[in-house]
């Protein structure tokens, strides 16, 4: 992404000016979704290997999906 500063706009890829404020709102937004689907699919890599010691809890399963609805809510 371009970044010129212009009384507090940025100019996008498609030369389109918005607000400063909102590509950091964008940035931390992805980064949690980047978390949250990370978290899952750790979970769910645990669950493939078959090892019943390895296997996710039912807990960890549920606080996964919930840092993903949460990351969800914001996007």
């Amino acid at each position: 992404m371009k970044r010129y500063d212009y009384e507090g706009l940025v100019e996008d890829l498609d030369g389109e000016l918005v607000k400063w404020e909102d590509v950091d709102k964008l940035e931390a937004q992805s980064k949690k979704l980047w978390v949250a689907l990370h978290h899952l699919v750790q979970l769910h890599d645990c669950e493939q290997e078959g090892i019943p010691s390895g296997m996710p809890t039912i807990k960890q399963w549920e606080d996964g999906v919930q840092k993903a609805r949460e990351a969800l809510k914001g996007a």
